[in-house]
This record gives C-alpha cells, sequence and structure tokens, in this order.
C-alpha cells in the first residue's frame, strides 16, 4: 500500500486512493482509484468507501459498527478527495 493522502493528528487513521473492484461490481477497464480505503492504523481494519455520486458525504462500505467509528474529519477528507477524482474525471471526458 502506498503512502496515505491523510492522516489522523494521533496517526491512527489513514486514507488511501483505491480503485478496489468489488466482485459483483463490472469494471470500465479504467486503473484510476475511484474509492477510498479508510485504515485503522491501531487495529489494521479498513473499509472502503463506494465510487463518488454527488453525494454531501463519502458512504462507507462495510460494518456499521466500523464505519461509525470513522472520525468526522476523515470522512470529509475523503468527501473532497472523492470530489477532486470526480471533476478530473470530468475534465478528462471533455
Amino acid at each position: 500500500m502506498s503512502n496515505p493522502f491523510w492522516l489522523s493528528e494521533d496517526e491512527n487513521w489513514a486514507l488511501f486512493e483505491s480503485g478496489l473492484v468489488l466482485k459483483d461490481e463490472s469494471t470500465s477497464g479504467e486503473d484510476d482509484a475511484d474509492r477510498i480505503l479508510c485504515l485503522n492504523r491501531e487495529s489494521g481494519v479498513s473499509v472502503v468507501s463506494a465510487p463518488w455520486n454527488d453525494e454531501d458525504e463519502v458512504i462507507w462500505l462495510g460494518s456499521s459498527e466500523f464505519t461509525t467509528a470513522i472520525p468526522g474529519e476523515a470522512a470529509e477528507e475523503a468527501a473532497k478527495r472523492l470530489r477532486a477524482i470526480a471533476a478530473d474525471a470530468e475534465e478528462d471526458q471533455d
């Protein structure tokens, strides 16, 4: 795994861009990251986001027990990054 684009002040939470495709999803053939992986560096548990779809907040896929523990600041940073990724992809299409 590469370096995180965001790390919490206490260094327990890290965010990474991810191109993970779930087994029930079709692929577009592009290798670009369109998800965010959130890792709790203390427990080793991670969760990925859904691809950005113009929601106001990032949608985390996985156990609500874990996703509710994700700090608000991490979710905000993930949403910012997903918006930027979506904007870049839109620009590339033009």
